[in-house]
């Protein structure tokens, strides 16, 4: 009866690791796949943040991000 255990609990970690596996695949394609449109949301944040007067005046044309 000790076998049945320990062979359910090694599946069960087996099964949890799969599923981690699975999850941070699914997260690392989805941040390769969104990269551009985050770059894009950033770099506006950053230009918006670093305009001398953010209501008055416009901020800088040749503010860029390193890519």
């Amino acid at each position: 009866m000790k076998e049945v255990k320990n062979n359910s609990e090694g599946q069960a970690v087996v099964e949890y690791i799969l599923m981690l596996v699975m999850v941070m695949s699914v997260v690392a394609v989805m941040a390769i796949g969104f990269r551009k449109s985050i770059l894009s949301l950033w770099e506006t944040f950053s230009r918006e943040v670093s305009a001398a007067c953010p209501r008055d005046c416009p901020p800088k044309d040749n503010l860029r991000l390193r890519r």
